[in-house]
């Protein structure tokens, strides 16, 4: 992910909706993926990021928050649009796979 990419990341999360408590924790596990998006190599864009969003989508899975309809929409919206960013389309709909029951 590039510098643009990484500035579009914080517009993006600046933009989430929902109680400010899960924001906070929604928050640090959008940080660890960023992190881990931008230690990959441009080369590896594509299907080979996918166990990055299955580690997000896990780490959300954990955290000790009601995640309510708006939480999850604007959550889920964040990380496709980071999936995008990395060459993944949300047309997939890859992250239903590893959603909890939120």
């Amino acid at each position: 992910m590039n510098k643009c990419g990484f500035e579009h990341f914080h517009r993006l999360v600046d933009g989430l909706d929902g109680d400010e408590r899960c924001l906070i924790e929604f928050r640090k596990v959008l940080n660890c993926l960023v992190v881990d998006l931008v230690s990959m190599p441009d080369s590896q864009y594509g299907k080979a990021m996918l166990p990055l969003f299955k580690a997000c989508m896990l780490r959300v899975n954990e955290l000790d928050v009601d995640i309510e309809t708006v939480e999850r929409e604007s959550l889920l919206e964040v990380i496709y649009q980071l999936g995008e960013l990395v060459g993944l389309s949300k047309e997939n709909r890859y992250l239903d796979q590893w959603r909890g029951d939120w």
